[in-house]
């Protein structure tokens, strides 16, 4: 009988904050897990190891926020790769029935990797390159954010200092108001994004609107 799975390679990867853990299976026969670093260079070093047969892959991964958009991207970049990302409670159902977890485990590698070979794919689509953008906006103001209260906190410990010389305290104030005015800068451009992306813009609508009426 023929086996529409011949050939194919299933994989499974448990994203984490530092870390990927890959299980992978081809013809019946399932690798040990591997882990890979959740940077740039440990995706690149993946996309070696799951096209180093030339053979399709289906790639299962269960979403998991900033953590996993990354690697999701290079990923979805790759050609002969079909990528699904599932839900966490989707996955979670799946891994109960297969009687291995239970409601408060994670679900691991092999659980998605077996996904992958039983489920019907569906195809993962980024977001737009709007949305991209603005993701990037998004962590630079909270990059800035975090610097100015760490600013903000030193000048006020600086004042308290009867020995601080009146030069630092102006250059300490200085550095404030750049911090500021970039953030608010970011912000403005965030603004222009998202009033030029209908999805995005209405979303927003959304989100401001029911922030308004708590």
């Amino acid at each position: 009988m023929h086996n529409p799975n011949a050939g194919a390679v299933f994989v499974g990867i448990d994203v984490g904050a530092r870390e990927l853990a890959v299980a992978l299976q081809t013809d019946d026969q399932l690798e040990p897990v591997r882990t890979f670093a959740n940077t740039a260079s440990g995706h690149q070093q993946l996309r070696r190891y799951l096209r180093r047969d030339q053979q399709p892959v289906r790639v299962c991964v269960e979403a998991s926020g900033n953590y996993s958009l990354d690697l999701c991207l290079a990923l979805h970049a790759m050609e002969g790769v079909e990528l699904s990302v599932i839900n966490p409670r989707l996955a979670r159902r799946f891994a109960e029935s297969l009687g291995t977890r239970s409601k408060t485990d994670p679900v691991d590698a092999r659980v998605l990797c077996l996904y992958a070979q039983r489920m019907p794919p569906v195809a993962w689509q980024p977001p737009s390159p709007a949305s991209l953008h603005l993701r990037s906006i998004t962590r630079a103001v909270e990059a800035l954010t975090h610097m100015l209260v760490q600013e903000r906190a030193r000048h006020h410990a600086a004042e308290a200092s009867a020995a601080l010389p009146r030069l630092v305290a102006t250059e300490l104030k200085r550095h404030q108001r750049y911090l500021e005015q970039r953030i608010q800068r970011l912000r403005r451009e965030a603004v222009r994004i998202i009033s030029t992306d209908a999805d995005l813009a209405r979303r927003f609508r959304l989100l401001t609107n029911h922030a308004g009426g708590r």
